[in-house]
């Protein structure tokens, strides 16, 4: 499985702009670009049918597992490891029922931002809204409870937004409606030098633009929650992910971005940005 993979069968070059299909900018060798290894890559492969892990596969080697809560589901269309619906080019993802499934990746120092960056990325699918794809807080089991310095979701409109704890903090929602049960390639980017800080994307598009944001983040020894919010009131992700990477350290360029949605793929089990 592969950042190829929302690709073949769905994009048809020329739709807008950063959608400009599979292997339309191939030719030449593929090389990495430098200093882009996450610090943790949730990527679904091969997970077995009643696995209750969800494997940190980063070349990074942090070890950075998460934890499934909930009911497990290993049969036909409903399984938790899903191999009926995925997103094009790829043969498992994790479906969520939106009841009791949540992802616990307990608190590690590695998980912190630099305070400067963070970026995050993945592949969602669904038909709801209001709910939480990933956000940084204790879950009073493995970390203080509290949420702190991220949080991204879909929003009661159905589009996906980010919210950054820093000075001048308050959601930033982008354009396109993510809610459609089709996959959709988000990226969340957080770069304090810059002039718009924070740059969001959705498809290889980039949608958010916003330079009112600045300096550092509020940061706790919190855990990372995957589908879920526990702060204010459980609220429970559903339907499917697929290939969530996080870097602490790495603002990534919109080319980049473009890289992971249209040439990326990913070598030796880890999230690697490629260009020709």
């Amino acid at each position: 499985m592969s950042f190829r993979k929302a690709i073949g069968g769905k994009i048809n070059a020329g739709n807008k702009s950063g959608k400009i299909g599979y292997g339309a900018a191939t030719g030449g060798k593929i090389r990495r670009w430098a200093g882009t290894i996450p610090t943790a890559y949730w990527r679904v492969n091969g997970i077995a049918a009643s696995s209750t892990t969800l494997p940190d596969a980063s070349k990074a080697g942090l070890g950075l597992d998460g934890t499934l809560g909930g009911t497990v589901d290993t049969e036909g269309a409903d399984a938790t490891w899903n191999t009926t619906t995925t997103a094009p080019g790829s043969y498992q993802s994790l479906r969520l029922n939106g009841v009791d499934n949540k992802v616990v990746v307990p608190y590690n120092a590695a998980l912190k931002p630099s305070n400067t960056t963070l970026s995050i990325a993945m592949w969602i699918n669904t038909d709801s809204s209001n709910k939480y794809l990933l956000s940084a807080e204790g879950d009073n089991a493995a970390g203080p409870a509290g949420w702190v310095y991220c949080g991204v979701g879909v929003n009661p409109g159905g589009r996906a937004e980010v919210y950054w704890n820093n000075a001048g903090a308050g959601w930033k929602t982008s354009t396109t409606t993510v809610n459609d049960s089709n996959w959709h390639h988000l990226v969340y980017v957080y770069d304090s030098s810059a002039t718009n800080e924070i740059r969001s994307y959705v498809d290889g598009v980039l949608e958010v633009e916003n330079g009112s944001q600045s300096g550092n983040f509020t940061l706790n020894d919190v855990s990372i929650l995957i589908g879920y919010r526990l702060v204010g009131g459980a609220k429970y992700y559903r339907y499917y992910l697929d290939e969530i990477a996080y870097w602490t350290d790495v603002a990534l360029t919109e080319k980049q971005v473009q890289s992971l949605y249209n040439e990326g793929k990913t070598l030796n089990s880890y999230a690697g940005i490629q260009r020709a």
